[in-house]
């Protein structure tokens, strides 16, 4: 629930559980993408720098946490205390799509985004986006370990092909990952405390 204090805008504050997951997730996501751009690749290891060699094994392990992290956030969907259920990040039915595009028109009608609270909408719909981006991509990055593991390792056809959808996907998260950044700033901004209510303890 929302509550207004001189204009200011403060969003009641999120279950415990998916607060934590939420920052786990965050942390290891823009980890990942800092150790994408310092690592070198599987197949290229006989000329890596320690630095490079750091980053890769760095990138593994905390991708192989960023998958733990990702189940358990699907799985908390599931729970009834939950409060990101999924029809609050998939609003793709025809109730969930009217509020889309009410938040939409709010926007374009009132100049400034309308306010966030923890029910589906724009808000859920753009986190929903986020979270199957972030799925796609830690589900072929752990394809990819699985490959390199047990499989037919660097170099492999299965390498190339589930390393071509892993950068596609990390392609896509960067994108988000900035716009998200920002939004999230408007909104603290606009006084409406989307971060702290996300992040306090």
């Amino acid at each position: 629930m929302n509550d207004s204090n001189n204009g200011i805008v403060t969003t009641r504050q999120w279950h415990g559980v998916t607060r934590l997951l939420h920052g786990l997730m965050a942390l290891g996501i823009v980890g990942q993408l800092v150790f994408s751009q310092l690592m070198v690749a599987p197949d290229e290891l006989e000329e890596a720098t320690a630095l490079q060699k750091f980053a890769l094994e760095g990138h593994e392990l905390v991708g192989l946490g960023v998958v733990a992290v990702m189940v358990l956030h699907w799985l908390w969907m599931l729970f009834p205390k939950s409060d990101v259920s999924f029809g609050k990040l998939f609003p793709w039915g025809p109730s969930g799509l009217k509020r889309v595009f009410a938040d939409v028109g709010h926007i374009f009608k009132r100049g400034h985004l309308p306010e966030v609270g923890n029910d589906a909408g724009l808000a859920g719909f753009i986190h929903g986006l986020g979270f199957l981006i972030a799925t796609a991509m830690a589900a072929s990055g752990f394809a990819l370990y699985l490959v390199l593991d047990f499989g037919d390792g660097a170099g492999s056809d299965s390498f190339e092909q589930y390393a071509h959808w892993h950068g596609f996907f990390a392609t896509f998260m960067w994108i988000y990952l900035a716009g998200h950044v920002i939004a999230a700033a408007w909104h603290e901004y606009r006084g409406q405390r989307l971060i702290s209510g996300m992040f306090k303890l």
